[in-house]
C-alpha cells in the first residue's frame, strides 16, 4: 500500500478450501492476517480483528489525527455493542 491509498481490511473466501483469507493494509504496511477456517469466522472474530485494525490505523496516524475530529473516538470502540 502506498501512502496515497486508504486503509482497508478485506475478507477473501476460498470455497474449495472452506477458508477465508483476511488481509489488512494501512499507511505502514500491507499483509495477510491469516487464512482461517469458515467456522472460525464468528461475530466475535470479526469484531476483534476490526478493533485491532482500527487501533493500528489510529496509532499510525498519530494523536493529532484523532484529536482533530478526523477519526471519531467511537470508531475505536467495539463495532457491535452488547
Amino acid at each position: 500500500m502506498s501512502g496515497g491509498e486508504r486503509p482497508s481490511m478485506t475478507y477473501q473466501p476460498d470455497k474449495q478450501q472452506k477458508t477465508v483469507l483476511v488481509n489488512v493494509a494501512t499507511k505502514g504496511s500491507a499483509a495477510p492476517v491469516g487464512n482461517f477456517a469458515l467456522d472460525k469466522i464468528t461475530e466475535d472474530f470479526v469484531q476483534t480483528e476490526a478493533t485491532k485494525f482500527f487501533a493500528r490505523v489510529a496509532s499510525e496516524a498519530g494523536p493529532l489525527w484523532v484529536n482533530r475530529g478526523l477519526w471519531p473516538m467511537s470508531a475505536l470502540l467495539p463495532l457491535c455493542p452488547g
